[in-house]
């Protein structure tokens, strides 16, 4: 559903899943050149009380993608398959995540706490302003090789 939802706000974004020249697993579109992934998270909540829930997205691909746009549905009461019910976003450049495999955000998040990935955050009507903004411009994203072995370095450096 995140795939169609970012399709829609974004028509002219290649789609890599259906695009067989473009087809990695890695992200999801191509646009100006910016490599996104789409993820799409509704809250989960397990055994944890009211109003404790967490959006959780898993980040392993960050050093083939450029951006992660991650579309949350906060509402555990409407349907997985209802787009409407998918009011907010976070838009992430990859590089924010070189030392993370998952992230977890809180549930207060979507409701105006500073808690951390607050300052990622977007209603999903400002998603396509926002991608567009950061993807004018693809030669000011940092060069993937001067970083692309940072992550590497830091987990072997936490094993000494």
């Amino acid at each position: 559903i995140g795939e169609q939802i970012f399709q829609h706000y974004f028509p002219e974004a290649v789609n890599t899943n259906l695009s067989v020249r473009h087809n990695n697993p890695a992200y999801d579109f191509i646009l100006n050149g910016v490599r996104i992934d789409i993820k799409t998270s509704a809250l989960c909540t397990g055994n944890r009380r009211k109003g404790d829930g967490k959006i959780y997205f898993r980040c392993h691909n960050k050093l083939e993608t450029d951006l992660f746009v991650v579309i949350v549905k906060a509402d555990t009461a409407t349907a997985i398959d209802d787009e409407a019910a998918y009011r907010h976003c976070f838009i992430i450049p990859s590089l924010f995540l070189l030392n993370h495999t998952h992230v977890n955000i809180s549930e207060s998040v979507l409701h105006g706490s500073n808690a951390a990935w607050s300052e990622h955050l977007f209603p999903i009507e400002k998603m396509r302003e926002t991608v567009m903004m950061m993807a004018e411009t693809p030669k000011c994203w940092p060069s993937r090789p001067s970083w692309r072995n940072a992550p590497n370095s830091t987990e072997k450096s936490k094993r000494k």
